[in-house]
Parts: C-alpha cells; structure tokens; sequence
C-alpha cells in the first residue's frame, strides 16, 4: 500500500515480456526502485522476482536489501495490527480483512515530486507525470524487452530549468503550476533545508514543520506541499508510521466507520492519532483498502 506511480502490470502487447516462458496471466509487474529495474510476481510458492540496474546486473545480496527495506519487510506487522485490531471493534474488522497489507518505504524525493504531482489530480495523471519527468534523466535500463528510466534527482532538475520541465506533457488540472513547485523543492533539498535522512530520524511534528516550508523563495516559487502532501510524504518515505493523510476517500471512511469523528482533514489527522496511536498511518491505509466497490 502507498500509491507508488512507477509500477505498471506487464501484461499488454507493448509490455508483455517476450522470453517465450511467461504470458500475461503470470501477473508480472515491472517497478523502478532507486537505479534498479525489477520485475516481480508473487506465485504459490513465495514470491518470484529478478532485476538490472545501472551499469549492469543486480548483485543478490544488494537487490534483497533493496526490496526488503522497500517493502518495508522489517515491520512487525504482527505487532502493528495486534495494536490496532485492540483499539476498537471497527479496526479489528479491518486487521482480519486486509491483514497481509504493508506500507512501503519509498524515495522521499521522488514521493515528494510524485505527491505535488497529485493536487486535484487523478492517478493515471500523477503516474503519466511521474512517467513523463522520469525522461528527463536520460538514464535508462532495460530487462526482458523492458525498458524504463530512473528517476532524476533533484540537482539534475534544476540543470533542465522551468522552461524544459514546463515543456514537458504533464497531466492534470494544476499542471501548469507542477514545474514551479518541483522546482522550488529541488532548491531546498540542494541547499540542504530539506535533509530527507535527518528528517527521518526527527518527530513527526518537525517533519510535517519542514516539509511545509519554503520562506526563502518567495510567493513566485511556491511550495507545493500542503498538509495532505507532507503527510503522503512522511507516512510513505520517512518512516513517520502515526502520519494519517487525509483525502476524500478517507474522510469518507472515517465518516462511514466512526460517525462521531470530526469531518475537517486538519482536525481527522489529530483525532485519528488519538484513536490509534503511533501506527495511525497503518489505520488509515486499512481504511482505504476498505472502500466500498
């Protein structure tokens, strides 16, 4: 769970992997993480998954790493969802229901440009947009016919400038203002006023704090990160378990589900932490999966 935009099922003409072993009903899925390509399924037996990266093959050892942070495999989720399914009748419902679920950790930067890429936005716009900067790196790698590109960091961002990046087809009704507010992050992150490994060792409170501010860049460069987006940002990339992001669909599961709860996203987040303690992001995400079909 986390809304990742760089996973794409491998199963149409143009993505279908062509080894001569595998069809589309094999369920594969093609996902970029940091420099490496990985192509993933979970089968009967376990989970079955191979990789590249750049400059060449996937060493085993970094790979398993790699995908054990990001699926953040290190949780003790039966801890986490003993805690929650203890807190009331409702989440205990949603423990045995959606209990295999698991954030992910993902890159803060690319969340952090993925989510401002979300205002007032539906998901196969954000992941277009992602798609669409994720060119601008101009480094590809490629497995079984796959190819993809990685992720541009923040320096090579702004080495293309607003004009290339406003250039760029991006998707969305506030697509316009996408560029600028990249932009801004990428010169904080440059200039160090947001560290996104000292951020995840810091409170929950300091995170959303920084995340949010951007004074030295004046109105003509606005931010981009509201409270909905810092806490995206944080539950998502920086291990800040207790962020509960607050969209339409879950205010409307709180609603359903908890009718007394308040209904403003400002004042959802704090009771939500009161309601269930330091894995209120887990919570929430329980939530979600739980939307009426």
């Amino acid at each position: 769970m986390g809304q990742a935009f760089r996973w794409r099922r491998l199963d149409s003409s143009v993505d279908k992997l062509e080894d001569g072993g595998r069809t589309p009903d094999d369920r594969w899925h093609s996902g970029v993480v940091g420099d490496h390509l990985i192509h993933i399924r979970q089968t009967d037996a376990g989970v079955d998954y191979r990789a590249v990266k750049i400059g060449g093959p996937s060493v085993k050892d970094e790979l398993n790493a790699l995908l054990n942070r990001y699926f953040r495999l290190d949780d003790d989720v039966s801890r986490i969802y003993s805690d929650l399914a203890g807190r009331d009748a409702n989440m205990s419902r949603l423990v045995e229901g959606y209990g295999g679920m698991r954030l992910l950790r993902q890159d803060p930067w690319e969340c952090l440009v993925s989510y401002i890429c979300s205002k007032s936005n539906r998901i196969p716009n954000i992941r277009r947009c992602v798609s669409q900067i994720s060119l601008l790196s101009e480094i590809d790698v490629e497995l079984d016919s796959d190819r993809r590109f990685i992720f541009p960091s923040p320096h090579s961002l702004l080495e293309v400038g607003v004009p290339n990046l406003s250039g760029v087809d991006l998707a969305g009704r506030f697509s316009g203002s996408f560029p600028t507010a990249i932009l801004a992050a990428a010169k904080r992150v440059r200039d160090g006023e947001v560290d996104f490994p000292a951020l995840r060792l810091q409170s929950y409170s300091s995170v959303l704090f920084t995340l949010m501010q951007g004074p030295r860049y004046g109105p003509t460069l606005p931010n981009g990160i509201g409270l909905k987006i810092a806490d995206c940002i944080a539950l998502m990339s920086l291990d800040q378990l207790e962020a509960f992001p607050v969209d339409t669909h879950i205010r409307k599961a709180v609603a359903r589900n908890y009718p007394h709860a308040p209904r403003s996203a400002a004042t959802i987040g704090t009771w939500a932490q009161q309601q269930f303690g330091e894995y209120a992001g887990y919570a929430g995400q329980l939530m979600f999966c739980d939307q009426p079909k």
